[in-house]
């Protein structure tokens, strides 16, 4: 007997003893619910020759153990599921921030006797939007490129995947539209957010993958229903394996899917709601920033340009003046000399102090841009701070636009970064715009199963380090 249970409306959970629970977003009551997780593994892969990420043969064996309610950091469920041919458990988390939001991670766990090597977990799969006609749905979504952010364009879903007559031979098209990242750059190639609406009914489904490196997104189709699979890091796209040994678990990163029946500009909104929970959780209220780098001093700041900048920002009812690029070098071109980040005297000749102080009278908070994971070779750091500081592939450091990158999976790395930023906030800033703009490839393969792996851990680290911030300096 089939379960289908809310989670929230109009998010539905369809739980049978004998198959995977299936999730659908949009959807109407008894709807097709696709299985909530793919799995690919080097030891047990597909359940037939294909390129796409689903209808993984972990995936499709996973049978539910049990549902557990969640109460933190909002109302959710817990779902637990095992594959018996592989021995792997896995939990979703599904919570509910708003009413019309869920948001999700996955987290696998090896029972068994011997490693297996993961090569994609989705973080969440659904069907979407049952009953529309899917050649007619439109697919909102943003090619990004820096300076070109934020392209966002229609398409007609028919336009991105094909419709084979499933109906006459029973055989899925093994056809699918894939976005990812590339590198640690999570909105370089798109931007990391996407609509899907049917335009007959003006139901929509959003989705927000929440990771600081590698992503994939798959839409598919399954027969007559549309299946959207929301991924972080796989080998395909990134390189990336992990080896999970006997007791060991692995968990994704975190995506947010919002549904709306006011099209795609009410999903944006939901989102929109859902981003203001996110920031009323941490007590701070987003202030109005003047940023002097675009259209204005372009990377090349001094204190008698600001002298004239700084009261102009105060007129417009900016709160904060962020110093952007170039106060940290003597040069017109700096950019291999970064690592000690400290005030150029040529630019502040009267101290960095001095300018920042002229931001306070009048009226607003300073701010300094910093790209802190970037070591100039030019940089005495890169020969004060050990070879294993920086991310390395092969055993020999990567380099881009003459510079090298911290990996701040290393101790040192993350004690340099604290003891800058420790050092940027003795300037008297209270606002810090942190810039990464850098591309390592695939990523570090020093311990690490992979360089896919060993990017992740480092955006974990990179992450959880700037997590940190408010704690070591308040405010």
């Amino acid at each position: 007997m089939h379960d289908v249970t809310p989670v929230i409306q109009p998010f539905r959970l369809a739980t049978a003893p004998d198959q995977p629970v299936g999730l659908a977003a949009g959807t109407l009551d008894g709807a097709v619910a696709l299985p909530l997780v793919e799995c690919l593994t080097l030891e047990h892969g597909r359940c037939f020759v294909d390129h796409r990420l689903t209808q993984t043969t972990v995936g499709s064996g996973l049978r539910p153990v049990r549902r557990e309610p969640l109460t933190s950091p909002w109302p959710g469920t817990r779902v637990i599921q095992h594959d018996r041919g592989s021995d792997l458990t896995v939990t979703v988390d599904l919570w509910h921030p708003t009413s019309a939001t869920l948001h999700g991670r996955t987290t696998v766990h090896n029972d068994g006797k011997l490693p297996v090597h993961l090569t994609a977990v989705s973080i969440m799969c659904a069907s979407l939007l049952s009953v529309a006609e899917l050649a007619d749905l439109d697919i909102l979504i943003a090619p990004s490129a820096w300076m070109a952010e934020q392209r966002w364009t229609h398409h007609r879903l028919s336009d991105l995947l094909v419709d084979v007559g499933t109906e006459l031979h029973g055989e899925s098209p093994r056809d699918r539209f894939v976005l990812s990242s590339e590198s640690g750059w999570s909105s370089g190639r798109w931007e990391p957010v996407g609509f899907i609406t049917d335009p007959a009914s003006g139901r929509a489904v959003g989705w927000q993958i929440e990771h600081n490196g590698g992503w994939t997104v798959e839409l598919a189709r399954r027969s007559s229903t549309l299946g959207l699979c929301l991924f972080g890091p796989t080998d395909l796209q990134h390189h990336w394996m992990h080896q999970l040994n006997p007791g060991e678990t692995f968990t994704t990163p975190a995506v947010t899917l919002v549904v709306s029946d006011n099209s795609w500009q009410g999903a944006a909104a939901e989102l929109s709601t859902y981003r203001r929970v996110l920031r009323g959780n941490n007590g701070t209220a987003a202030p109005i920033v003047f940023n002097d780098y675009m259209n204005t001093l372009m990377a090349d700041p001094t204190a008698e340009r600001l002298s004239t900048l700084i009261p102009a920002a105060a007129r417009t009812g900016a709160e904060v003046y962020c110093i952007d690029a170039g106060w940290h070098s003597d040069d017109t071109d700096g950019w291999d000399d970064v690592g000690r980040w400290e005030p150029s005297p040529r630019r502040f000749p009267g101290g960095l102090r001095h300018t920042l102080a002229l931001t306070v009278a009048y009226g607003m908070t300073p701010g300094l841009w910093l790209e802190p994971l970037a070591v100039g070779l030019r940089s005495p750091l890169v020969n004060d701070l050990p070879p294993e500081a920086f991310m390395r592939r092969a055993g020999v450091p990567i380099v881009e636009q003459n510079r090298v990158r911290l990996d701040m999976r290393n101790p040192q790395a993350r004690a340099h970064l604290d003891t800058v930023i420790d050092l940027m906030v003795s300037y008297g800033i209270g606002y810090l715009k942190i810039d990464d703009n850098f591309s390592v490839g695939s990523g570090p393969d020093e311990d690490a199963d992979s360089p896919g792996d060993g990017l992740l851990g480092h955006c974990r680290a990179w992450a959880a380090s700037r997590a940190d911030l408010p704690r070591r300096h308040p405010g």
